[in-house]
C-alpha cells in the first residue's frame, strides 16, 4: 500500500480506526487521548518522521509510534508509553 492510499483510507473512513491510550510506566495510569487515528494523516507531514522517498509504509508508522513523547505523569511525573488500540482494520 503507498502513502497516498493509505491516506486515502484513514480520510475516507467514517469510523476511527484506532484510539490512542497513554500509560504511565511507573503508576500505570493511563488516560485515552484526545483523537482517533483516522486524525494522524496531518502529523505524517511532520518534519521530524524525515520521510524519504524509499520508506516503506511499515518505517514510517513505526516513527510515528516511536516518537517521543514529552507528556508526563501528572501523579508521579513518571514517563509515558503510547499505546495504539486498533478498533477496525481497513480491507
Amino acid at each position: 500500500m503507498s502513502v497516498a492510499d493509505l491516506a486515502d483510507v484513514m480520510l475516507s473512513t467514517l469510523a476511527t480506526l484506532a484510539d490512542t491510550v497513554f500509560r504511565c510506566i511507573d503508576c500505570g495510569h493511563s488516560f485515552k487521548g484526545p483523537r482517533g487515528f483516522s486524525s494522524y494523516f496531518i502529523e505524517l507531514q511532520m518534519r521530524s518522521l524525515d520521510i524519504q522517498p524509499s520508506d516503506s509504509i511499515g518505517d514510517i508508522f513505526g516513527r510515528f509510534i516511536n516518537r517521543d513523547i514529552s507528556k508526563t505523569c501528572h501523579k508521579y511525573d513518571g514517563a509515558i508509553r503510547r499505546e495504539m488500540h486498533f478498533n477496525n482494520v481497513p480491507k
